[in-house]
């Protein structure tokens, strides 16, 4: 998003502060999460969830985050606290 925003010089830095926090963690999608959030997406096709979001849901609920740091609504319709609203 830096990078489409025209602030490239800025995904340096902002990868250091990330990888030198202790407060967060970059989590993958491996083939066994792709499948629970296809899943999750294809029971839910009534809802106006990306595939990214279904993922995000399913890594949170795995690690039992309940909020997102987000104003993002359909956190919200997925059971989520959301922090900025």
């Amino acid at each position: 998003m830096l990078k489409a925003r025209r602030v490239a010089m800025q995904i340096g830095p902002l990868f250091e502060i990330l990888d030198e926090s202790a407060f967060i963690s970059v989590e993958c999608v491996g083939p066994e999460r792709f499948g629970k959030a296809r899943e999750y997406l294809e029971r839910r096709m009534h809802h106006d969830y990306s595939f990214t979001d279904t993922a995000s849901f399913v890594v949170m609920r795995e690690l039992r985050i309940e909020s997102a740091l987000t104003a993002d609504h359909r956190f919200q319709e997925a059971g989520f606290s959301v922090l900025l609203g």
